[in-house]
């Protein structure tokens, strides 16, 4: 309940700041028109450009050198007038007033000498369907993309929720992405033209969650190798690029709530502790004491006991009813005029607080049982998973335009994020014969920071260009005392009969009354400059493409293991073990005696400083070759060092160094064949390699609650070197309408992936290198428009406002191993790879109603979660069919927005499986099975 008072109180103090703001700055609009004379004869001048400075609003002048500019938005506008043989000129200033027209008549002078054509620059407007079909189009590269107004036609939330409309996405934990099958590891992320930072340490990714879908202009993915993109990756480059202009003064403000099925109005345990969990961070409740020492093991018995005492003593979760799930948004758009220049600024305030439970069903198998036909279980759990989310974040992009739309952009982006998490866990493990009961608390909070400063200039009539831009991104993690518990049921006749006592090991264990403290801090800087020139020689025009970067990132990670023992086994009050956690851990119950100790198991191999250069230069030709033929290629040298310093595991007085020294020479070539006005198709061909992430060749292992297994490091790793040919045929039926059909094919030397590995003492994961991998397939996306139905005299012209988007892919590969010493297969599907994927979609919009509804679907093929060993088999996810509904209706213009939906109709349970070959036939294991649960969003917005 407090934290809906508080969200509602954001929300007022929001809003009473925007409407005031609002009222000053109503973005109503107004008529420009003018008569446009030659400044030396005073004759009307036919067809120049006039256009609104950075922006592609504009006009031509007719017959009489008239021009008329409609709709335009109210306040202060610079125009820019241009034609070939006469000066650009930058009329500023021109006051725009609703319901009037302004009129500006316009003198410009020829130029003394006669020039080649003079082009007037637009900035490009890339948010919509159009444009973003038209981008596909011209790109010299094989590319999928979504813009924003594809994005406002679904109930997407997150640039997650986005990507996956895109052919051959698949989505990992709603956060990650995967491209053509290929687990995230293989997919490098930039953000507004910058290497995008890591939010974690034992997944190499970009979590996509923090960007809300209002904030995306565009997203692409470039599925081709090419001289200017980074070498990093062998699904796809995705470039996510937030929303950096504005062509008017307005505000939106938005509101939205939601209900989940299986958890809203419901039990609901968090880990409370700070008043500031509801921003998004630690109020410092859970951390350390600042007079606490860097490592117990260093202090005495009674210097330990007295540094316990000084820790919080939250050991049990908190019983809540979850609420319904709150969602607001402040958004304003901006434009001044200082003389000759346009300023634009967008800023935009999100903040989310939402709940989800999860009620799991966990289990783990030994050697199938083949004389009773049945698994022989290890253990079978019951999970009960309450997590609560808070995002909050700020965009602030600033765009400076002057003359003829040169441009410098200030992009930033901040978000804050946090997941305090609590799972209840109940059940019986096989191994010792135990009923058992535990949970964990766990809260995570993230930032991140990106920020961006980049320019646009173009000069010699156009045919010259230069792109740059200054990158700084800094990410932290802090995960502050999390805390597990595990309890024993007593089945011994007596007292204790059936109750549960706490599980106490000998030496602290994470399981066992643990306590872990986490902290990542990583910073990245980075530089990109691109030089391009068209050459001119007579009608042929090929087109030179030079460029550097340079990328420096650090990244310093530590983990402390914290937990308590007996003190002394022979004198423990038994008697302790069976009372509530509250007392337990009691001041007076910390002792050297009869109750527990607390030490400290922290080594010197669990932190670790890491670094990775990047330097790269690149030279590319785009050759057309006359109008049918255009042959983009050209060849990137990259020379990358990557360094780690931690500590052997097994000799922790020896420091461990990694370093990756490589440097590598990648030549590309894409063609694109256009056969009609309409249709066309592309072969591609590029190496592209795949570095091992820092948390992968780290030697730290890190123990999951969750999951009852061990993450370890693997320093020995190499990198992976893929070979990459692709074949994409497109058609363009219409402006709005696409079909295209792509194959491709890759070879993949030492690829990595996650195995599971038989240690005797529980589950531990590691990375390894296979020896070679084959992965290939076929992608199709339909975009069908029902538009030409319209002038049907049937009933079929009621479908003319409907859309049909389809995206399809159906994808194999195949992993071969020559050591199969501890593995169970030496062919197989490489791990996380999906054998297929659809994502489709039906968008009913009429027009002049500001209605919309929509249907999509959603499912992907069984894939590999984990590679197997002959203890552990291969463990598959299974495939989960999704349906999401969303109706919108806009009022009084647009202005005022009401949007609802319904995300996962189906409600399907999410399955992962094991698969036995056996003697007696096939037979099947349930590893892990829940429902997610249906979403009900309603939302409202106004546009002021």
């Amino acid at each position: 309940m407090q934290i809906i008072k508080r969200v509602f109180l954001i929300l007022i103090l929001l809003s009473i700041g925007s409407i005031a703001w609002a009222q000053k700055n109503k973005p109503q609009t107004g008529v420009i028109s003018g008569v446009l004379k030659d400044k030396k004869t005073n004759e009307t001048v036919v067809g120049a450009n006039v256009v609104i400075q950075g922006t592609l609003i504009g006009a031509s002048t007719d017959l009489n050198g008239q021009f008329i500019l409609s709709n335009i938005g109210e306040g202060t506008h610079n125009l820019v007038v241009s034609l070939m043989s006469y000066k650009t000129e930058v009329v500023p200033g021109v006051q725009v007033k609703r319901g009037e027209n302004t009129i500006v008549n316009v003198n410009i002078e020829e130029t003394s000498t006669q020039l080649d054509a003079v082009v007037i620059t637009g900035t490009r407007k890339t948010d919509t369907e159009i444009s973003m079909i038209n981008t596909i189009k011209s790109c010299e590269l094989v590319v999928s993309g979504i813009s924003n107004q594809q994005i406002q036609k679904t109930q997407d939330k997150s640039a997650s929720d986005v990507i996956k409309r895109i052919p051959g996405i698949t989505i990992v934990n709603d956060k990650f992405v995967m491209v053509r099958g290929l687990s995230e590891r293989y997919n490098s992320v930039w953000l507004n033209n910058s290497p995008a930072p890591s939010f974690e340490a034992d997944i190499r990714s970009f979590s996509f969650d923090v960007v809300p879908s209002n904030l995306i202009e565009n997203l692409l993915i470039y599925k081709t190798p090419a001289p200017e993109l980074p070498s990093d990756f062998a699904g796809g480059v995705i470039a996510l690029n937030t929303r950096n202009t504005s062509d008017k003064n307005a505000i939106t403000i938005s509101y939205g709530t939601g209900y989940n099925e299986g958890t809203t109005f419901k039990d609901f345990y968090t880990y409370s502790a700070g008043n500031t969990d509801w921003l998004g961070y630690d109020d410092g409740t859970r951390q350390l004491p600042y007079s606490f020492p860097d490592n117990l093991s260093k202090y005495s018995v009674k210097e330990r006991i007295r540094y316990a005492k000084t820790l919080n003593k939250i050991w049990e979760p908190t019983k809540t009813n979850a609420p319904l799930d709150q969602k607001l948004g402040v958004n304003t758009l901006k434009k001044f005029t200082i003389n000759k220049m346009s300023l634009g600024n967008i800023t935009a305030i999100n903040y989310s607080n939402t709940n989800n439970s999860k009620h799991v069903s966990r289990a783990a198998y030994q050697d199938y049982n083949i004389e009773k036909d049945q698994p022989d279980t290890n253990y079978y759990y019951k999970d009960n998973i309450y997590q609560n989310s808070v995002k909050l974040s700020l965009l602030h992009n600033w765009s400076l335009v002057w003359g003829n739309n040169q441009k410098i952009e200030f992009r930033n982006l901040f978000v804050q994020l946090a997941n305090n998490k609590t799972l209840l866990r109940d059940g019986y493990t096989y191994y010792g014969g135990q009923f058992v009961k535990g949970h964990s608390m766990q809260f995570e909070s993230r930032s991140i920071y990106t920020g961006q400063l980049g320019g646009f200039n173009s000069f010699n009539n156009d045919n010259s260009k230069i792109n740059w831009t200054l990158a700084y991104s800094r990410t932290n993690k802090n995960v502050p005392d999390s805390k597990m518990i595990s309890m024993v049921r007593n089945d011994n006749e007596g007292e204790h009969y059936k109750d549960y006592y706490l599980n106490v090991s000998f030496a602290p264990t994470p399981q066992y009354c643990g306590r872990v403290f986490q902290n990542l801090n990583e910073h990245i800087i980075s530089a990109n400059l691109q030089f391009e020139q068209k050459i001119e020689i007579n009608s042929f025009t090929p087109t030179l493409k030079i460029g550097t970067y340079f990328e420096k990132k650090n990244r310093v990670f530590s983990i402390r293991n914290i937990g308590y023992v007996l003190a002394n086994p022979s004198l423990y009050n038994q008697e302790l073990g069976y009372k509530p956690l509250s007392e337990i851990f009691k001041d007076e119950n910390i002792n050297n005696t009869t109750g527990l100790m607390l030490q400290e198991t922290t080594a010197n191999s669990d932190s670790y400083n890491a670094e990775n250069k990047i330097m790269a230069g690149f030279v590319a030709f785009n050759i057309p070759i006359a109008a049918l033929i255009n042959i983009y290629g050209g060849v990137r040298i990259e020379k990358s060092m990557q360094t780690l310093h931690s500590f052997m595991v097994d000799r922790q007085d020896v420091p461990i160094y990694v370093g990756i020294d490589s440097i590598y020479l990648l030549p590309s070539i894409n063609t694109t064949f256009s056969l009609t006005e309409k249709s066309l198709f592309r072969l591609a061909y590029g190496p592209t390699i795949n570095r091992p992430e820092f948390r992968e060749v780290a030697p730290l292992a890190f123990y999951d609650y969750e999951e009852m297994a061990s993450y370890r490091g693997n320093p020995s790793l190499k990198n992976a070197v893929i070979q990459n040919f692709d074949f994409r045929y497109e058609w363009y039926p219409s402006a709005s309408e696409t079909f295209s059909f792509a194959l491709f094919y890759k070879q993949f030397k030492n690829p990595i992936e996650v195995i599971a590995l038989s240690t005797g003492s529980g589950l531990e994961y590691t990375y390894h290198n296979a020896d070679k991998a084959n992965n290939y397939g076929a992608e199709i996306d339909i975009r069908k428009s029902f538009d030409n139905l319209k002038n049907q005299n049937s009933f079929l012209r009621h479908f003319k406002d409907f859309m049909l988007v389809l995206n399809a892919s159906y994808i194999r590969s195949e992993v071969q191993i020559n050591d199969v010493s501890y593995l169970t297969e030496t062919k197989r599907a490489m791990q996380g790879q999906s054998p297929y994927i659809i994502n489709t979609g039906i968008y009913y919009q009429p027009d002049k109603t500001d209605l919309m509804i929509s249907g999509v679907y959603n499912v992907i093929g069984k894939r590999i979660k984990v590679v197997g060993d002959p203890d552990h088999p291969t463990i598959y996810e299974m495939p989960h069919h999704q349906i999401d509904l969303t109706i919108a209706k806009g009022f009084f213009a647009k202005k005022l927005t009401i949007k609802a939906g319904v995300v996962d109709l189906l409600n399907q349970e999410m399955i992962q499986k094991q698969f036995l070959d056996l003697p007696i036939g096939k037979r099947e294991q349930t590893t892990l099975s829940y429902y997610p649960g249906r979403n009900y969003n309603i939302s409202i917005s106004y546009n002021f």
